[in-house]
């Protein structure tokens, strides 16, 4: 059987092979066939991330086998892999035993790379790429004698002495200062210096000494210092603040201005120079009379009255505090419920419904029982309100029906 290759660690290998029958044609692998890798010359099974597809790609005979070689899956480095069929048959007979190819895990590189899938660089005369970040042994000191550096790079800082520097140091201008920078040693004797020149004319020490001859808190003690407002007193000098020095176009103070010259919107004319659609030209083409004037119109129409009648009346000769006094009472409407003749109106017409009219049928109108069946009459006391089914005791005294007088 043929080798694979070398891998990494943790990659997934796929290996194909053909099973064939004696006469040499390709034939399936059956009999629940199981391929077991075994590492090096030791006699432990690998099953673990090994899948086996037989027939691969609807092929009579071909097989694919992938490996996932990981070590939670019992793989290692520098290590040799061989795959076997452990179980499995080929026209009935079995090939437990046949080795169907291997590969090496990190054993057979020279040189394989940190990252995977990395090439390596190398000249036309062989040389090997340098990365100048990744030099073995950087805390040893290496020669760079042989490199030059481009006048366009510049060295951003250096870390002790320079013992000498060939060609001099220019400085563009007095105020080029880029990249140079103070050490905190530098900074202390520069202190130093100006604490020790206080008397010195034109000196910053000296300046220091003739002005800031007071603690800060006693200039703010002194009568002249003023305290700055508080928020309320910002608060009010805003709220008062004359609008007229704030009418520029668009500003809050000319919308203001002009939300006080529209005057008491209740002075406004309806529906005067309003649109259509408008509130104040709803309001003004549909509220043009006084209400007690439609009130006496003959189209006004009565409440109901305690019989449940209502009659068209109008208020011509009448208020509408009389009207009002028309409405029914509530014991006056007990009264038109409880006298209402279940005859009037409009009927469910559905005898599954369960209503009131329905329930007081029962007790008002006609019913019958025969043969295990109860039928309620409406209020004519023929048609049919609703049905049920009645439970009945031979020892009880029966009650067949119901008819009381009209």
């Amino acid at each position: 059987m043929s080798y694979h290759g070398d891998i990494r660690l943790g990659e997934t290998i796929d290996i194909k092979f053909t099973t064939r029958q004696i006469s040499g044609a390709p034939f399936t692998l059956a009999g629940s066939p199981v391929i077991s890798a075994y590492v090096g010359n030791g006699t432990t099974e690998i099953t673990a991330g090994i899948t086996l597809t037989v027939d691969f790609d609807a092929r009579t005979g071909l097989n694919n086998v992938r490996v996932v070689a990981t070590s939670g899956n019992g793989f290692a480095t520098a290590t040799n892999v061989s795959l076997v069929i452990t179980t499995g048959t080929v026209n009935s007979v079995s090939v437990v035993g046949e080795e169907i190819g291997s590969f090496s895990i990190e054993n057979r590189s020279a040189v394989m790379p940190t990252v995977a899938a990395r090439t390596l660089d190398v000249s036309a005369g062989g040389e090997a790429g340098i990365d100048w970040a990744n030099i073995g042994s950087p805390t040893t000191a290496v020669n760079l004698s042989a490199t030059n550096i481009d006048v366009d790079q510049v060295t951003a800082s250096v870390s002790g002495a320079v013992g000498s520097v060939t060609g001099g140091v220019t400085v563009t201008t007095n105020n080029d200062k880029t990249g140079y920078g103070l050490s905190g040693a530098a900074v202390q004797a520069i202190w130093d210096a100006l604490t020790s020149a206080l008397t010195t004319a034109g000196s910053i020490g000296k300046l220091l000494v003739d002005n800031i001859n007071a603690t800060i808190s006693s200039r703010l003690a002194s009568a002249s210092y003023t305290a700055p407002p508080d928020v309320n007193a910002i608060a009010d000098q805003v709220w008062d603040e004359a609008i007229a020095g704030h009418a520029g176009a668009g500003s809050t103070g000319a919308a203001l201005s002009a939300a006080g010259s529209a005057g008491d919107p209740w002075a406004t004319a309806l529906p005067g120079a309003y649109g259509a659609g408008t509130a104040g030209k709803i309001v003004g083409d549909n509220i043009n009379a006084t209400i007690s004037s439609r009130l006496a119109t003959a189209g006004y129409t009565a409440p109901l009255d305690a019989a449940g009648t209502r009659a068209a009346v109008g208020l011509a000769s009448a208020s509408l505090d009389t009207q009002l006094d028309a409405v029914p009472t509530a014991i006056e409407n007990a009264d038109a419920l409880l006298d209402r003749n279940m005859a009037t109106g409009t009927d469910s017409g559905s005898p599954t419904v369960r209503t009131p009219r329905q329930a007081l049928r029962f007790l008002r109108n006609r019913w019958d029982v025969a043969a295990g069946s109860l039928t309620v009459k409406k209020e004519d006391d023929t048609t049919t309100s609703w049905t049920g089914t009645v439970s009945s005791d031979a020892a009880a005294l029966p009650i067949i029906g119901n008819d009381p007088a009209s």
